[in-house]
């Protein structure tokens, strides 16, 4: 999938104390199609913690359990699948510091958010937390 929609991200990581809870905020619009991509040339190197998504509302809210994916450099999901079927109204959080024997770790150069099935030009806001 070619660059779609638009994404937007904010980075809250404090490069002056690394050890607090990062939070990266992507506030999205599907195209036509209904699906939004964007690949950032940010490093993530941590533990995950969880993600929160919030539909918009009204006439921008997404259809019905749309996906969103955020794929690492070797195109595997890092949130193995944990986002998929998002709520059309609700926020949602999904824990991801859920592994039986460690926490979710991930370290990549660069990823690519993806939201896919979301319906026209509809949006949202999701918040991936890590350590």
């Amino acid at each position: 999938m070619a660059n779609t929609g638009i994404v937007n991200l904010t980075d809250t990581r404090a490069l002056e104390q690394p050890e607090r809870v990062r939070a990266l905020v992507f506030e999205w619009i599907a195209d036509t199609s209904g699906d939004a991509e964007e690949r950032f040339s940010v490093p993530l190197d941590g533990f995950l913690i969880c993600i929160v998504t919030l539909p918009r509302v009204g006439d921008q809210a997404p259809d019905a359990n749309y996906d969103i994916t955020i794929k690492d450099e070797w195109n595997t999901d890092i949130l193995d699948g944990l986002a998929a079927n998002r709520h059309t109204a609700n926020q949602e959080r999904v824990g991801l510091d859920i592994e039986p024997m460690s926490r979710r770790s991930v370290r990549t150069p660069w990823f690519t958010f993806t939201v896919a099935n979301a319906g026209s030009e509809n949006s949202g806001v999701a918040k991936l937390y890590m350590v």
